[in-house]
């Protein structure tokens, strides 16, 4: 009797170590594949197989280009792009009307950009924007009207004051004043190069600016 109750005994421990062992080898097996994945960042080249493609890709922006090419079409002094008039008083050979044109030329652009002679006889041309003064048959005068609209090349615009032309182009002027019974016109003269460049005012604003030879 003995005997067999010590033999119950060790099959019991060895039920047990068994059952240990066995508990020990199913912790170390992987987990069952019950839960989500853990999330992972795709490589490269799998981000660039899934990825769709723009059906229309935006272009890159220069704005150094776009500026060149805003400036072409859409010039300073100018309101359109299809009648523009420019008249640049630093450089007037860069103008739409400049020093030493053509009377047929100038003629001719006026009557493109539709713009009406009010006078106009071999030595002068008369509108509501511009006069134009001429010497043996070539522009020698070009006085912009307030009715142009049009700003100089460095910005002065009609209406400014003294001080926005000082601004502008500095204090290297002469200085004159042209006294009616009616009308005091104040004018600036700043030369540059071969030409000179007047500005015009009129109870202290700009009312006219003028290109001539010297």
């Amino acid at each position: 009797m003995k005997h067999i109750i010590i033999v119950h005994f060790v099959f019991a421990i060895i039920i047990v170590l068994l059952s240990v062992i066995c508990l020990n080898g199913c912790s170390e097996l992987a987990p069952l594949d019950n839960t989500s994945p853990a999330l992972t960042s795709p490589s490269p080249e799998t981000a660039a197989e899934t990825e769709p493609e723009l059906s229309s890709p935006q272009p890159s922006f220069d704005s150094a280009s776009s500026f060149e090419t805003l400036e072409t079409v859409f010039p300073s002094g100018s309101a359109t792009n299809d009648k523009q008039i420019i008249i640049n008083e630093i450089n007037d050979k860069e103008g739409t009307f400049y020093l030493g044109q053509s009377y047929q030329d100038a003629s001719s652009i006026l009557y493109d950009r539709e713009i009406e002679i009010l006078q106009g006889s071999d030595t002068m041309l008369y509108t509501d924007q511009f006069e134009f003064s001429f010497f043996e048959s070539k522009v020698n005068e070009i006085k912009v009207r307030a009715g142009s609209q049009l700003q100089t090349t460095l910005g002065l615009n009609f209406g400014d004051s003294f001080n926005t032309m000082i601004k502008l182009y500095g204090t290297n002027y002469t200085s004159r004043t042209q006294t009616s019974i009616e009308t005091q016109y104040e004018y600036y003269e700043y030369i540059i190069d071969d030409h000179a460049f007047c500005v015009e005012f009129y109870s202290g604003k700009v009312s006219a600016w003028l290109l001539y030879k010297v």
